[in-house]
């Protein structure tokens, strides 16, 4: 069986706090609950946030995250040439 590593589980945690829990997420927050650096739980927000799957919502000096609406619609597909 695969080992999860840091990432996935920093991408797992991501969608469920955006998506079922219709929340927002810092990078700061993922990375306390996962336990790793800011910079690596950084790397994958803007990694989601590249494939519309989250949004970047900046505040000040606060930059969170949250779900892409888009996604909920079976209409909406990302294209990549």
């Amino acid at each position: 069986m695969p080992k999860h590593t840091t990432r996935d589980q920093l991408w797992t945690i991501a969608l469920k706090r955006t998506h079922r829990d219709h929340g927002l997420i810092s990078s700061d927050e993922l990375a306390e609950i996962v336990g790793c650096s800011e910079r690596t739980a950084r790397d994958v927000l803007k990694t989601m946030v590249e494939n519309d799957l989250l949004f970047l919502e900046k505040k000040g000096r606060s930059t969170r995250y949250k779900r892409n609406p888009h996604m909920e619609d079976p209409e909406y597909v990302r294209l990549e040439i």
